[in-house]
């Protein structure tokens, strides 16, 4: 498989259905299976994390992949879906969108996440263990939603004592006044749980232009969110997911491919440049 089409790989692997990661049982997922099948196609070694939750009362083996490279910075992003959805946008395409960053930079450090729909249950188990997975790990950029937006994007707000990966992607120069707002409060995601456990992390999201300055029909209130050249950003899509409303054709490969080339791959370089060494 070449590089320009892995993005395609998201019609493929939004058939793949699951059931939550609850009911996992003691089977390996289909979905964690078609993960492992695509990264043994393009030769991409990795570890697959077969584990219990803690105080569990029956056997369900959640499931965490972890991709090592070289670099203080992780990548993340669930694969776990609710019960009868495609879940395209969350968080199909960032599972795809971080295979498509492992490719272009072999260098940065990915890691897909069980249970996050449930209580971040896989981000704990990294989390705990994050010394022996990622020794050098000092920061974690976490993704949810990339499967529109591009380069429209805005970092959650830090819900931890430290703030250095967020603080870092807004003073890039290349990113400097391109998120709509600096901080924007989100729902539950597993940065959530690694700031619990004192490891820097913030979670990051692409958003879509607002069509007709009319928001999508949702059962929460839209944020009021515009992006820096004036485009009012749709933030309703963020509801749209967990469901079966969030289908393959609620998203976008082109915007993947944007978000991978023109926001994840500069973040790497530059964290690259003047962090690693």
């Amino acid at each position: 498989m070449e590089y320009k089409d892995i993005y395609e790989k998201i019609y493929e692997y939004c058939k793949v259905k699951s059931l939550s990661a609850s009911e996992n049982g003691t089977n390996t997922p289909p979905r964690v299976n078609k993960i492992i099948e695509i990264l043994d196609s393009l030769n991409i070694p990795y570890t697959h994390e077969s584990f219990v939750k803690d105080n569990s009362k029956k056997l369900n083996i959640f499931h965490n992949i972890y991709c090592k490279g070289d670099s203080t910075l992780v990548f993340t992003a669930h694969h776990d879906i609710t019960g009868n959805s495609e879940g395209a946008n969350d968080n199909s395409a960032s599972v795809i969108n971080l295979i498509a960053l492992k490719i272009l930079r072999p260098e940065a450090n990915i890691a897909f996440t069980d249970g996050e729909e449930i209580g971040g249950v896989g981000a704990k188990q990294l989390a705990k263990n994050i010394n022996s997975i990622f020794p050098d790990t000092t920061s974690i950029l976490n993704l949810e939603l990339t499967g529109l937006g591009g380069k429209r994007f805005f970092l959650g707000k830090s819900r931890g004592r430290i703030q250095y990966i967020s603080e870092f992607i807004k003073d890039m120069d290349k990113f400097k006044g391109m998120h709509p707002i600096p901080e924007v409060n989100t729902p539950f995601n597993d940065s959530v749980i690694f700031n619990r456990y004192e490891i820097d992390s913030v979670v990051i999201n692409p958003l879509p232009p607002l069509i007709d300055n009319k928001p999508r029909e949702s059962f929460l209130v839209t944020k009021n969110i515009v992006f820096t050249d004036g485009t009012p950003l749709d933030s309703s899509i963020i509801t749209l997911c967990n469901g079966r409303y969030d289908t393959i054709d609620t998203i976008s490969i082109d915007d993947m491919k944007e978000f991978v080339e023109e926001v994840l791959v500069p973040i790497f370089d530059e964290w690259q440049d003047t962090n690693q060494w």
